[in-house]
């Protein structure tokens, strides 16, 4: 055999090629980590997209023989002209032949998606491929294994053992993978637990659960108390999912990105066409427990929310799939049968340990019950409450008095009956801690409400320039929990992130650094893309600082196909986007179909190479 030929198994014609399809999938996975060169690994993504459509959508698998074949040989002689040398010193010759073979892949591939969605849209679920279409594509898969035999000699230097054994040794040796953890039980944490032994109770027999209650009211901190119950633990051991939905916006969810939300968090790789199914065939094979998290950002889905919600249902009928939501809507899909829960306020007991656990001065207890109280005793209220009194050391009479003052200003300027968590949160921006820091601590708070996931930390002094004392800014909101670190970035809870948008963001001129950011990020992008030699030769370069923040950036680039006037302009920001996208190890489909439709056609005219990312 070739040894430069995929490992078929033994069996009949279908199960070989189904064989050979999974080997050479996996061989492409473990050599496109292994390339050092952003462009090869995009030309070996293109294969596996390739090879898995034709394995997942594709009736007439074995007509694909040979293209199987020259994937995996091509693989090979990428991987050997790429691996050992420098991406600096890789000939101007070797780029342009990846360069041409990745246009045609791309082809490849993008006729495949065409197809398999077109059959999907008719509720056939897999189509068959003309075979004088595959004899075309196999005759251009040949010329380009002749180009890299003939001009580039890789063949002839190509180490056939030292490759095979490499690879075969990194594709066989032990995966040590650490999966992302469950979030852990918030530190301060009172009064829920009969709630959480309510809902463990209703989950381990096998009853889905909706966690009910206005923004604040602590659902979230609920639902990470029930992950780490011990009767929850036992049933479903490592197999209890947290999928948030906190840092997406309704108007971008789509079915595609819903389902990819989950398939990240179970680590699961697939296609967008077979993701439903692989997702599905992965719940049922064992007890799991999802957890959805803000599940009203998807369940008031703009685009796609009857679908979403028969797609919930389905996974609720799955055996052996139990689900838990979180929401502040009580319109849930009509097919979830489940246990509604209302998450009431704290008891007046519980408010004033959660209060005294982080503003620990003695206090009369009448006093604090009466102040708590007023604030409705809602969770997170009493939190921001606290932090500003104890981050700017006041008196029980200073915290009294900016509270009444507070509160006797939003009645004043008509707002009708005062919300505590207003209330709060504009308590805690006037209070000394926070106006002596001016303007910037609102300009902070408007960018990391407006952009997704947060604010880049690692980005602060380009984003904020103006500000030259950015991170103590970040440092005071969050010691009042306005703001808080998730991972590399600064971001905030749902509630504050509504207020923050509602009250200041409503008209996004108002946010003053917002153009200096976008400009910001056009410009890192325009430095991946150049539009002309994209169109000539399909190029682009990868930035991994854009791809850690994807969210954000595609909110910033809805935000300006909707508001620019400059729609040229606006298209090659979400070109360059699409394309960073499309070429990182694992794209994602994006929910900017709607924005890029609304352009008038007399633009789409001018700009007619982005047709094949409207499937997006």
């Amino acid at each position: 055999m070739d040894q430069l030929s995929p490992i078929s198994a033994q069996g009949s014609k279908a199960s070989r090629t189904m064989s050979t399809l999974n080997n050479s999938i996996e061989t492409l996975k473990i050599a496109k980590d292994m390339i050092p060169l952003e462009l090869g690994k995009g030309v070996l993504s293109a294969f596996e997209g390739i090879l898995t459509l034709v394995r997942d959508t594709i009736k007439n698998k074995e007509d694909f023989s040979e293209i199987i074949t020259q994937c995996h040989r091509l693989s090979f002689i990428i991987w050997r002209a790429t691996s050992e040398t420098p991406a600096h010193e890789i000939s101007d010759s070797t780029k342009r032949a990846l360069v041409d073979l990745e246009g045609s892949v791309d082809g490849i591939r993008d006729s495949l998606t065409f197809q398999a969605n077109r059959g999907i849209g008719s509720r056939v679920f897999h189509v068959a491929i003309d075979r004088e279409q595959i004899a075309a594509w196999t005759r251009d898969m040949d010329r380009y294994l002749l180009l890299f035999n003939t001009e580039l000699h890789i063949m002839t230097n190509l180490k056939i053992d030292e490759i095979s054994k490499v690879l075969h040794n990194a594709r066989f040796a032990e995966k040590k993978t650490v999966p992302e953890p469950i979030p852990a039980i918030p530190a301060i944490f009172f009064g829920r637990d009969e709630i959480v032994r309510e809902v463990a109770k209703a989950l381990t027999s096998g009853t889905h659960v909706a966690l009910i209650g206005p923004g604040g009211m602590g659902k979230s901190c609920i639902s990470r108390a029930v992950l780490h119950d011990r009767a929850i633990s036992n049933k479903y051991s490592d197999n209890r999912y947290f999928i948030r939905y906190d840092d997406m916006n309704p108007s971008h969810v789509t079915l595609s990105t819903f389902l990819d939300r989950i398939a990240r968090a179970l680590d699961i790789k697939s296609s967008r066409v077979n993701q439903l199914s692989v997702l599905s065939n992965f719940l049922t094979s064992q007890n799991v427990l999802l957890v959805f998290d803000n599940a009203e950002v998807f369940l008031d889905a703009a685009t796609d929310a009857g679908r979403i919600a028969e797609t919930l249902d389905g996974f609720a009928a799955l055996p052996g799939v139990d689900i838990m939501l979180t929401t502040r809507t009580k319109a849930l899909p009509a097919n979830l049968i489940c246990k509604r829960i209302s998450v009431p306020p704290l008891d007046e007991n519980s408010a004033q340990a959660a209060f005294s656990a982080v503003y620990q001065a003695s206090l009369p207890s009448q006093v604090i019950t009466k102040l708590l109280g007023s604030l409705d005793f809602h969770p997170l209220s009493i939190n921001l409450l606290a932090q500003a009194a104890s981050q700017n050391e006041w008196s029980l009479e200073k915290l009294v008095e900016s509270w009444e003052q507070q509160k006797a200003c939003l009645l004043e300027i008509g707002q009708g009956k005062v919300q505590s968590l207003a209330v709060t949160i504009k308590l805690s921006l006037n209070s000394p801690s926070l106006q002596l820091l001016g303007s910037s601590t609102l300009h902070f708070l408007q960018i990391a409400a407006f952009l997704p996931q947060g604010v880049d930390e690692r980005k602060l002094e380009d984003l904020f320039p103006g500000i030259s004392d950015i991170t103590t800014v970040v440092s005071k909101l969050a010691k009042q929990s306005l703001v808080y670190y998730s991972g590399n970035f600064i971001t905030m809870l749902a509630p504050i992130r509504l207020y923050i948008s509602g009250q200041y963001n409503a008209i996004t001129g108002a946010i003053l650094p917002l153009k200096h950011i976008r400009t910001y990020y056009r410009e890192r992008l325009s430095k991946t893309t150049d539009v002309t030699e994209f169109i000539e030769k399909n190029t682009v370069i990868l930035d991994e600082g854009i791809l850690s923040e994807d969210l954000n950036v595609e909110h910033l680039v809805n935000h300006d196909l909707v508001s620019s006037q400059n729609k040229l302009k606006s298209l090659s920001f979400c070109l360059a986007y699409l394309k960073n996208l499309r070429k990182a190890r694992h794209p994602r489909p994006t929910a900017l179909r709607t924005a890029i439709l609304s352009i008038s056609n007399s633009d789409l005219e001018q700009i007619h190479f982005l047709n094949f990312h409207l499937n997006n």
